[in-house]
C-alpha cells in the first residue's frame, strides 16, 4: 500500500516517461504507473511463474501496452525515471547498484517489500549507491522508500 502512496506522490516530480516494475510479480505496480499516465512501462521478474501471473493481470486489465520482460534488471537496456521495487531487502541492498545505474538523473525509486528494522541498511546500501532517501513510510511492519538519483 505504501508504495501505491510513494509512486502517486512522485510521479508528478519526473517525466512520466519510462517506468520500470522490478520484481514485477502479479503486475500491480505496472498497471498503476500505466493508470499514472507513464508513457512505457516495463515489468521484469526472474519468476516464470510471476509473467504469466502479470500476463494474465495485463490482459484481464486491457493494459496490453505494458512490456514484460522474464529475467533481471541487467536485461533491461534503458533508463527510467522511476523504477518500483517490491522485493525483500536482502535483494534491495544487492541490486541497490544496478538500480541507481538504470535511474535517470534526478529518477525517483520506490523500493518496499521491507520488514522494519531492515530499512537502515537498505537505506545505508541506497546512499552507497549513489541514492538520496527522500522519504519513508511505514505501515505495521513495513517500511517503504523514496530514493533519488
Amino acid at each position: 500500500r505504501c508504495c501505491l502512496i510513494l509512486m502517486e506522490r512522485y510521479a508528478g516530480m519526473v517525466k512520466a516517461e519510462r517506468f520500470l516494475d522490478l520484481g514485477t510479480g502479479t503486475g500491480l505496480l505496472a498497471m498503476a504507473a500505466l493508470a499514472l499516465g507513464f508513457r512505457s512501462v516495463v515489468g521484469v521478474d526472474t519468476d516464470p511463474l510471476a509473467i504469466e501471473a502479470s500476463r494474465r493481470n495485463i490482459a484481464l486489465n486491457n493494459a496490453e501496452k505494458i512490456e514484460l520482460i522474464e529475467g533481471g534488471i541487467d536485461r533491461c537496456e534503458v533508463d527510467y525515471d522511476m523504477i518500483a521495487a517490491n522485493l525483500i531487502s536482502g535483494t534491495l541492498i544487492q541490486l541497490s547498484g544496478e538500480i541507481a545505474a538504470h535511474l535517470v538523473p534526478s529518477g525517483i525509486v520506490i523500493m518496499s517489500g521491507i520488514l522494519k528494522g531492515q530499512d537502515d541498511e537498505v537505506v545505508e546500501a541506497a546512499e552507497y549507491s549513489g541514492l538520496a532517501c527522500i522519504e519513508r513510510l511505514v505501515d505495521g511492519k513495513w517500511v517503504s522508500l523514496a530514493c533519488r538519483r
